[in-house]
């Protein structure tokens, strides 16, 4: 009988350590999911409103670099008068 009894005592509390243990596993991994998105939301919104405006003036410094570049060339390749 006591032998049974530790038998049946020992399962019980394997199994009620078995559940806990699943119990914050399943917590666990809800927070951490939770936490991701948090994370990638804060993350995503600071770079666009962070890094947008450094990219659209690098591309209006680009385009203004580009024009500047044209005219140049247009000078340069002008014909000289020539002088008698």
């Amino acid at each position: 009988m006591r032998i049974e009894d530790s038998k049946e005592n020992f399962q019980k509390s394997f199994m009620l350590k078995l559940s806990k243990a699943k119990r914050s596993l399943v917590r666990l991994t809800k927070k951490t999911i939770n936490v991701t998105g948090w994370t990638v939301w804060i993350i995503g919104t600071a770079a666009v409103t962070l890094v947008g405006p450094v990219i659209f003036h690098y591309d209006k410094e680009c385009h203004l670099l580009e024009i500047q570049h044209q005219l140049l060339q247009a000078q340069q390749s002008a014909s000289v008068p020539i002088l008698n």
